[in-house]
């Protein structure tokens, strides 16, 4: 199966290349986070902000990550790591300022863990977003990209995932209504 060209495909198609990405991510990210947590923890760690199974975090990051690959073709795995994990870091950043400031609703906080700042970020994590960035775009990103090859040659299947998104983003729009009403 030869790889997928996001460029070549028309505006709808694309969408929902987006979306699938945000939507695979989202879901392997609360995985990620509820399993290591758990694990750490000794006990069940419920993980994000939705009561769906999505840390939609990463879903936004594996997008950004996949663009900055697309547009930064030729930097060596190295820098482009670090220009990965700079980028997710300032994501993370900006995400967990704006949730603590404007709704009061930390979802995380790194603040017993080494060079934090704020609590909102921390040089061992940004480590690990580069080593991420680069196992989304060398070793997850190829099955990924034929899965939603299969999705888009589907009708049935894109308007699945497009209902999953709905659904996503409905649940996501409640808990904001919620934070503001509380």
């Amino acid at each position: 199966m030869t790889s997928l060209s996001v460029s070549d495909l028309s505006p709808k198609k694309r969408a929902v290349y987006f979306i699938s990405v945000l939507l695979i991510y989202a879901l392997i990210g609360w995985i990620w986070e509820t399993v290591t947590l758990s694990l750490m923890a000794g006990h069940y760690v419920k993980r994000g902000f939705l009561l769906l199974p999505f840390c939609l975090i990463y879903g936004f990051g594996a997008n950004v990550i996949l663009f900055i690959r697309r547009r930064l073709k030729k930097l060596n795995p190295l820098l482009f790591a670090l220009v990965s994990a700079a980028i997710i870091t300032v994501l993370e950043f900006l995400t967990a300022f704006v949730l603590d400031t404007f709704f009061h609703f930390p979802l995380w906080s790194y603040s017993t863990w080494p060079l934090n700042f704020r609590g909102y970020i921390c040089l061992p994590v940004t480590v690990i977003w580069g080593i991420m960035s680069l196992f989304v775009v060398y070793v997850s990103q190829p099955p990924t990209d034929r899965l939603i090859k299969l999705i888009l040659s589907r009708k049935a299947a894109s308007a699945a995932v497009l209902c999953v998104f709905a659904c996503v983003a409905a649940e996501y729009v409640m808990r904001v209504i919620e934070l503001f009403i509380a």
